[in-house]
């Protein structure tokens, strides 16, 4: 049986995946407010407001999945103790 590992958070593939969700918030911090002067979708908004819930919805149990510094430095990758 394969062990299960913690993703640590300090990896290439999560800062990658934490700029997304910062281009995310940037796109929505700007298109939200928009949305108050009834402007038109288009394909491209449509395809990244999917885009966002299909992030923000897999997000969640990839945190489940990530490991964290604890109070000394150290990196806790133990998926029983995350």
């Amino acid at each position: 049986r394969a062990a299960l590992r913690a993703l640590p958070p300090s990896s290439p593939q999560r800062l990658f995946w934490d700029l997304g969700g910062s281009f995310l918030i940037l796109y929505d911090l700007v298109l939200i407010p928009l949305y108050c002067f009834e402007m038109e979708e288009s394909t491209f908004t449509a395809v990244v407001d999917w885009s966002s819930r299909t992030f923000w919805s897999l997000d969640i149990p990839l945190n489940f999945c990530t490991g964290y510094m604890d109070a000394f430095g150290g990196t806790e990758l133990r998926p029983s103790i995350i």
